[in-house]
């Protein structure tokens, strides 16, 4: 069975309990970006492994799909990227996602503006998520905001997670 090209960009894991998770190397996944280095994440993916686009300084966008299943961006899974989200073309985190990892997004420079579904289920922000990247901690309060009131109370010790970790 083969899979389509757009699952060769990352590393998948499979839901079915008997099957194993099937990896890509992540310098294959990275060196097969489209030229334009927009990472389209298919609906069936429900994780985002650690160091998947560790130093990936070829991807520039990420695009989820509308019914998208993602339920964790595993540690450092996008670490010091070349991710450029601003506030005309923010960063859409889906409203399936339960669990952003430590460093998930550190050192992403350009990574200005993101947004979480008013839906989302996110539960949980791991420690310098998004540390040392271009958001500040206005942006990160703001795109908190939406969805705050759902978050259990020890999500993180600061409302700044972009300074202080959990």
């Amino acid at each position: 069975m083969s899979l389509p090209p757009q699952m060769i960009h990352f590393l998948v894991y499979v839901l079915a309990p008997t099957l194993a998770a099937a990896a890509v190397d992540l310098a294959a996944t990275c060196a097969t970006l489209p030229h334009d280095g927009v990472l389209h994440v298919p609906a069936s993916v429900t994780r985002i492994p650690s160091k998947a686009f560790d130093r990936c300084a070829a991807l520039k966008r990420i695009e989820f799909a509308p019914n998208s299943q993602l339920t964790h961006i595993d540690d450092q899974a996008f670490a010091s990227s070349g991710i450029e989200h601003d506030r005309a073309d923010p960063l859409q985190i889906p409203a399936s996602v339960t669990a952003i990892g430590p460093f998930a997004f550190l050192g992403c420079k350009k990574l200005e503006k993101l947004q979480f579904a008013s839906s989302s289920l996110l539960a949980r922000i791991g420690k310098h998520a998004f540390y040392s990247t271009g958001l500040d901690c206005e942006s990160v309060e703001e795109a908190l905001d939406q969805i705050a009131s759902r978050l259990p109370s020890n999500t993180w010790t600061s409302r700044y997670p972009c300074v202080q970790p959990e």
